[in-house]
């Protein structure tokens, strides 16, 4: 008889774990989801219209305007968010993204606000080396986890002649006077260039050069 009890408890558990809404697929917006998340005072909240709030390790922003309704969903423990929006009116999920840091990822999807899918773009396309392989490829390289949200990091991609990824890490401590950044080839796996500067602005003007250069090579 015991056993049967605890068989019971286990299926009831696994039912609940199943029925766990996942913020990240919410089809329509529903203010009662967030009635037991808290005010994330790590922010200042300026006005009503752009709330943070906090619920474990999961994050959430919301932005109302007078058209549509964003919520931006992370985790403290690692660099992905997505951000779902709705339309005003009908609540309705209108657009879908992802990101990783600052890289666009996935494939996003617009619907019209009566629920018509009306356009997909995949962000992964242009790049034969994936987010993942990139975090594996960077640990492996440089032992840089890309993954530790403790660093001062920041990862971009960028396809103006050639596809690339961008990572710059800030040393602590130096008011953003110490930025080391590695760029590396989507296409193989190439570092382009890494090193130790002293503003964007510097990274901009070496960026110039190494596309002037791969644009010649494929000349």
């Amino acid at each position: 008889m015991k056993t049967f009890y605890l068989y019971i408890v286990l299926l009831f558990s696994l039912g609940c774990k199943a029925q766990e809404f996942d913020l990240r697929d919410m089809k329509r917006f529903d203010e009662k989801v967030f009635k037991d998340w808290e005010v994330d005072t790590v922010y200042v909240q300026m006005y009503d219209w752009d709330r943070f709030l906090k619920k474990g390790d999961e994050r959430v922003r919301i932005i109302k305007t007078d058209s549509f309704i964003q919520v931006e969903v992370s985790n403290i423990a690692n660099p992905y968010k997505n951000k779902n929006k709705y339309d005003i009116r009908t609540k309705r999920l209108i657009l879908q993204s992802y990101f990783f840091y600052n890289c666009q990822i996935g494939i996003w999807k617009d619907w019209s606000k009566t629920g018509k899918l009306i356009k997909e773009v995949d962000y992964d396309k242009p790049y034969k080396l994936s987010v993942k392989d990139i975090i594996t490829l960077v640990n492996q390289k440089f032992n840089i986890d890309l993954l530790d949200m403790n660093l001062l990091l920041n990862v971009e991609r960028s396809n103006r002649t050639i596809p690339i990824y961008i990572i710059s890490i800030t040393k602590p401590n130096t008011r953003g006077k110490e930025i080391r950044y590695i760029t590396i080839s989507a296409d193989n796996g190439e570092v382009l260039f890494d090193k130790m500067l002293s503003s964007e602005k510097e990274f901009d003007d070496h960026m110039n050069s190494i596309y002037q250069l791969e644009g010649r090579k494929k000349e």
